[in-house]
């Protein structure tokens, strides 16, 4: 579904796969909040916590989901941590669910996003323009003698790129 607006679902919601990071961190409860701000769909099971370390783990999740008659699987998938992207769209791929039911949306951190098996919409900050605004504050308090404080936040505008799988 490439081209198309990654946070709008036909007609359901994204499922989700999240790193498990020692813990419950809230993240099922913004999702749910997220799609309900989007005016769609979610389910709890369509969310899957997985160890960025085990990839099998991380393809059977993607398979598991994707698994469930159409009508009732979610028609997109956001991976929402870069560490799970390749290993996500392997799962997808083995799944056998056609990309045409399907759009798969990713955290990435430009210029290195994850290579990725199918299409995906990279949603993401670059890194190096991130790391050189931090640079120059960093230098700025040094030349004015001072500590950096919350005026001195940096902020980094997203950007939404679209790739071909194989890349």
């Amino acid at each position: 579904m490439m081209g198309a607006n990654p946070l709008q679902a036909r007609d359901r919601m994204v499922g989700s796969l999240n790193m498990v990071d020692g813990g419950e961190t809230g993240w099922l409860r913004q999702i749910h909040q997220d799609a309900k701000d989007c005016g769609l769909i979610f389910r709890d099971e369509w969310a899957q916590a997985v160890d960025k370390d085990i990839p099998g783990a991380i393809r059977q999740a993607v398979r598991l989901l994707l698994s469930l008659p159409a009508k009732s699987r979610p028609d997109g998938l956001y991976i929402m941590d870069d560490h799970l992207v390749t290993a996500a769209c392997e799962g997808v791929v083995l799944s056998g669910v056609p990309m045409s039911q399907l759009t798969v949306v990713t955290h990435a951190n430009f210029p290195n996003p994850q290579p990725a098996a199918v299409p995906v919409v990279d949603v993401g900050f670059d890194m190096e323009k991130l790391l050189e605004a931090a640079l120059q504050k960093v230098a700025l308090g040094v030349s004015e003698g001072r500590e950096l404080g919350p005026g001195d936040w940096i902020t980094a505008r997203s950007e939404v790129r679209e790739r071909s799988g194989g890349s």
